[in-house]
């Protein structure tokens, strides 16, 4: 191996410990719930609560409701299909983009030369 690859492999290593690492003391910074996290206040639980059921259109995570219908609530959403839409356009438009990328650098060059 020489000497760029092996930097390019502790620099992975590097990254990948400094990624565990916050991944692991995020498990215990992140709370589940508003309601059982240390570090809100009381009226600040609240809001972030009303928020949670505000953008779930009402629905409480205590119902007793199968993953299907969670499932099939996600196709009733406008914003799965507008997501769908925005990803699709962003893809079409990489694609074209290295296509064209691809293609130009193959076209024939005009080589003129102009005397005076």
């Amino acid at each position: 191996m020489t000497k760029h690859w092996l930097t390019l492999m502790l620099l992975q290593i590097i990254e990948g410990s400094i990624t565990v690492v916050v991944a692991v003391l995020a498990l215990f910074v992140l709370p589940d719930f508003p309601t059982n996290t240390k570090w809100l206040s009381p009226k600040e639980a609240a809001v972030a609560e009303w928020r949670l059921i505000k953008d779930a259109a009402g629905q409480t995570d205590e119902d007793d409701a199968s993953w299907s219908s969670g499932f099939n609530a996600t196709f009733k959403d406008w914003r799965t299909y507008v997501f769908a839409a925005i990803f699709h356009c962003v893809l079409v438009l990489t694609s074209v983009q290295n296509f064209f990328v691809s293609h130009s650098n193959n076209r024939p060059q005009c080589h003129i030369q102009i005397n005076h």
